[in-house]
């Protein structure tokens, strides 16, 4: 889906101050923890509702396979860090995004917005981990 939405996982600012000291080892928990987040919201994403009754309409099940391909993507955002999933079918936003959702979609659909904030505690718990990893490795290097 190419319509962005944006999510802020709250208390990052240790992790993300420590990034300019220490980028060697914040970027790769950093990494890890985006993808863990993102990854873990594949399966819900991919989820078809039911076919409504009497549906004569034959299922591709291009949205979900697509899903089941996005390759997370990360990258630094001006002071702050950005990862992202996105789907490629044209129509992903007409079925699965909260501002775009077609009428028929409503109601039956998850959209991408309800799936995040549903796993908004597995998301903050990934990032919580990454900052313990990171405090740890920083102790370790004698850093403080």
């Amino acid at each position: 889906m190419d319509d962005a939405f944006t999510i802020e996982v709250t208390n990052l600012e240790p992790l993300l101050a420590a990034l300019d000291e220490w980028p060697d080892i914040v970027q790769p928990e950093l990494h890890d923890a985006a993808e863990a987040s993102l990854l873990n919201m594949v399966g819900p994403m991919m989820a078809y509702p039911d076919e409504p009754p009497g549906s004569t309409y034959d299922r591709t099940m291009t949205l979900g396979r697509t899903w089941n391909a996005a390759v997370p993507e990360f990258g630094p955002m001006g002071e702050d860090f950005e990862a992202r999933l996105s789907n490629p079918t044209p129509y992903g936003p007409y079925v699965q995004d909260e501002v775009m959702q077609a009428w028929m979609h409503q109601g039956r659909w998850q959209t991408a917005q309800e799936v995040v904030l549903n796993l908004a505690p597995d998301t903050e718990a990934y990032f919580n981990r990454a900052l313990d990893n990171v405090a740890a490795k920083i102790e370790a290097a004698g850093g403080s």
